[in-house]
């Protein structure tokens, strides 16, 4: 598959993976939907705080795996701490 070649560097591979996760929350497939979210909000991390709202992720949200990434990229990304750069760099 297509999705398997994405790379960070590549513009919307964030989108995608995010994209991925949901089908997979969607298809009951709970595992591989927390780490495609994991992958994607590593690279985007604005997407964390849509994850928690987005309907497409309901199978998921009560997960303590996914309550955990959305917990630690809240601090990784809080205002002032340079969190958000530092997950932006490390994916480089």
């Amino acid at each position: 598959m297509a999705w398997r070649h994405l790379t960070p560097r590549r513009s919307g591979g964030e989108q995608c993976l995010y994209n991925l996760a949901c089908h997979y929350a969607l298809a009951g497939e709970k595992d591989k939907a927390i780490t495609t979210l994991g992958q994607a909000f590593h690279l985007n991390p604005g997407l964390i705080e849509w994850s928690t709202h987005d309907s497409d992720l309901d199978s998921v949200r009560n997960e303590p795996a996914f309550q955990s990434l959305v917990e630690v990229g809240h601090r990784l990304a809080a205002p002032g701490d340079g969190g958000a750069q530092h997950i932006a760099r490390s994916s480089e």
